[in-house]
């Protein structure tokens, strides 16, 4: 079973369909173990709580900078110095515009 897992907080913008992408600080190592590909059903846990919630399709996995985010997909956050912060203090390791990220598009299926 291919797994993501998220923190509580976002499962009901998941689950309402408001949140259909996700950011991940996965080195290619980390993408080959999880072997998440495009067009894969992965079944979506709670981190804290090890609690399936959903199952979604990938639609696209796009492998970029934080540097190439656009407006748009930066948009929830202040500025960027937020979005650094709050992805550092998540994975644990420094963040900045050169850091690696993989965007998971995806949508809920029943």
């Amino acid at each position: 079973m291919k797994k993501i897992y998220f923190e509580e907080f976002l499962t009901s913008s998941i689950l309402n369909k408001e949140k259909t992408t996700t950011w991940r600080i996965w080195d290619k190592e980390r993408l080959k173990k999880e072997n998440i590909k495009e067009g894969d059903i992965v079944t979506f846990f709670v981190a804290d709580a090890d609690i399936e919630f959903t199952k979604a399709k990938i639609i696209s996995i796009k492998n970029t900078k934080f540097k190439h985010l656009t407006k748009e997909d930066k948009e929830i956050y202040a500025n960027d110095e937020e979005m650094y912060e709050l992805f550092s203090k998540f994975y644990n390791i420094p963040i900045n515009e050169e850091t690696n990220l993989i965007i998971f598009s995806f949508e809920l299926v029943d």
